[in-house]
C-alpha cells in the first residue's frame, strides 16, 4: 500500500543544506557531528574532542541580530480592529502574542528561506455545538501554527500557485502506564471535490498507516509561504562557521597538546650501560658528547600561528556576510564600504519585513474560512522598516537639555527630541502638560 512519507524533490536537492544551517543555528551540541576525525585519532580521543568542542554561532548571531532590527519596533497592529481578532491575537498560536508569533516566524524564514502559517482550528461537533456561545465556552477558535520548512515533505499546486495537498510532519504522545513516548505523524491536507480532507498517519513498525480522515467545510488549505529561498540565505555562512568549528578545535587540541614539555633524546647513546630508569643518579651516557644531548623541549608553534591566523580569515569571511544582513559596521570600513553594506543589509531586512507582513495579513485574511457567517474584516498589521536607529547619546541629551536651559529651544520641542532619540516614552499631551507643570512648580529645568 502506497504511503504518504514521500519528499518533493525540491525538498531532497536542499534537504542536506537546511540540515546544516538548522544545525549550526541550534548550537555546538548539533554542530560538533560535523567535527572532522583526524586520520591517526582513535574513536576515545574523537569523541573527547568532540565532547569540548566549542562553538562561535555566526549563524545563530546574524539570524538574531536581523530579527532584532527588525523588530526594533514591535508590529504596528492599530489595524487589527475586529473585537474576536483582537482577542485571538492576544494569543495566536494558543500561547504567544501575535508580535512574537511574527518574530519567530521571521527567525525560521531567515534561518530555513521559508516558512509556513498553518491557520488550524480546534475539531469539534458541528451537531452538537452549534453557536457561538458554546465555542467560546470550550476555547473552540482558529489560531496560527509556524510550520517549519523541513516539516513540509511534499505540496502540489494548482495553475495558480495555490495549495492543492500539502504534507506536514509532527510529533504526538502516547502515554504508557510509566512514560511518554513521542512519535512522528503525517497531517496530510488534500482538496478533493471543492472541499478540504484532512488524513492523518501514524508510525507502525517500519511503516506509516492511516489511522482517521476528517472532511471539512473547508475550500482551499488555510496555509502561508512566507519567504521564497530556495537555498537557505546563511548558507554559505553556515559553511564557514563549520570550517570555523574545526579549526578551532584543532588550535585548542594543539595547544593542549604542544603545552606540555617533552623530553627529547638527540645522538647515539651507549646501549650497553643505558639506565632502566631515569634519575639523579641515573643518567644517559652518549658515544659522542658533542652531537648528542638530552632536554626538555616544547613546539616552536608556527602551525599554532597559522591555524590562528586561517580562523580570523574565516571570521573576516563571517563577518562580511553577516553585515550583509545586520548592517554591523563594527569593523573600520571605507565610505563606499559601509554605504554599499548597508544598502544590501537594509534591503534584505526591508524584503524579509515585507514578506513577513505580508505573510501575517494574508493569515488574519484566512481567519474567515472558519467562520460560520459574515466576516472578520479586514484587520492587518504593519511590519517596521524603519531602520535608522535614532537614540541619543548622553552627550547629545545634555546638548538638548543645556539648548532648553538658555532658551534656545521650548520645552515641547526638547521633550520632542527626547522621545525621537528614545531617551523618553511617548507622552500624551495631558502627560506632557502635567510634567511642565510639576517642573514649573519646582522651579527646576532640566
Amino acid at each position: 500500500m502506497a504511503t504518504p512519507e514521500f519528499k518533493h524533490p525540491l525538498y531532497k536537492k536542499h534537504e542536506d543544506q537546511l540540515s546544516r544551517v538548522s544545525n549550526i543555528y541550534s548550537g555546538v551540541d548539533s554542530a560538533k557531528q560535523y567535527l572532522q576525525r583526524y586520520s591517526q585519532e582513535d574513536e576515545a580521543e574523537y569523541n573527547a574532542r568532540k565532547d569540548i568542542a566549542t562553538l562561535d554561532n555566526f549563524v545563530f548571531r546574524t539570524v538574531d541580530d536581523t530579527k532584532n532590527i527588525i523588530f526594533r519596533k514591535p508590529l504596528d497592529d492599530t489595524g487589527i480592529t475586529n473585537n474576536d481578532v483582537i482577542l485571538y491575537s492576544n494569543k495566536i498560536d494558543l500561547t504567544n502574542t501575535l508580535n512574537e508569533f511574527a518574530k519567530k516566524a521571521l527567525s525560521n524564514r531567515i534561518r530555513d528561506g521559508f516558512t509556513f502559517v498553518l491557520v488550524d482550528s480546534v475539531s469539534y461537533d458541528s451537531k452538537t455545538i452549534t453557536n457561538k456561545a458554546q465555542q467560546t465556552a470550550l476555547g473552540i477558535r482558529p489560531y496560527f501554527v509556524n510550520i517549519l520548512r523541513q516539516n513540509v515533505l511534499s505540496w502540489k499546486t494548482d495553475d495558480n500557485g495555490i495549495y492543492t495537498q500539502v504534507v506536514i510532519q509532527e510529533p504526538y504522545t502516547v502515554e504508557l502506564d510509566y512514560s511518554i513516548v513521542t512519535l512522528t505523524q503525517l497531517k496530510i491536507w488534500t482538496v478533493r471535490d471543492g472541499r478540504v480532507e484532512i488524513e492523518i498517519w501514524r508510525e507502525n513498525k517500519k511503516e506509516y498507516e492511516k489511522v482517521s480522515v476528517t472532511q471539512t467545510a473547508l475550500k482551499t488549505i488555510p496555509i502561508v509561504k512566507i519567504g521564497d529561498n530556495n537555498i537557505p540565505p546563511l548558507y554559505d555562512l553556515a559553511k564557514i562557521n563549520i570550517t570555523h568549528m574545526n579549526r578551532d578545535s584543532e588550535v585548542s587540541n594543539y595547544a593542549r597538546v604542544g603545552g606540555a614539555a617533552f623530553l627529547a633524546v638527540f645522538g647515539a647513546m651507549d646501549d650497553g650501560n643505558a639506565p632502566k630508569t631515569l634519575g639523579i643518579n641515573n643518567g644517559m651516557r652518549f658515544n659522542d658528547k658533542s652531537q648528542s644531548d638530552v632536554k626538555w623541549i616544547e613546539m616552536e608553534g608556527r602551525n599554532y600561528e597559522m591555524l590562528k591566523s586561517r580562523i580570523s580569515y574565516h571570521e573576516e569571511q563571517m563577518n562580511r556576510i553577516s553585515s550583509a544582513f545586520t548592517m554591523d559596521q563594527t569593523q573600520e570600513k571605507t565610505a563606499y564600504q559601509v554605504g554599499k553594506e548597508t544598502m544590501t543589509g537594509e534591503s534584505k531586512a526591508i524584503d524579509y519585513a515585507t514578506q513577513l507582513e505580508d505573510g501575517i495579513n494574508t493569515a488574519l485574511k484566512l481567519l474567515d474560512v472558519y467562520k460560520t457567517e459574515g466576516s472578520y474584516g479586514d484587520n492587518i498589521v504593519e511590519v517596521n522598516k524603519d531602520y535608522d536607529s535614532a537614540i541619543l547619546s548622553p552627550e547629545m541629551v545634555a546638548s538638548y537639555r543645556l539648548d532648553y536651559t538658555s532658551g534656545i529651544i521650548s520645552y515641547e520641542k526638547l521633550i520632542e527630541y527626547l522621545v525621537a532619540g528614545e531617551y523618553f516614552k511617548s507622552m500624551t499631551d495631558e502627560e506632557l502638560a502635567v510634567e511642565k507643570a510639576r517642573l514649573a512648580d519646582s522651579g527646576m529645568g532640566l
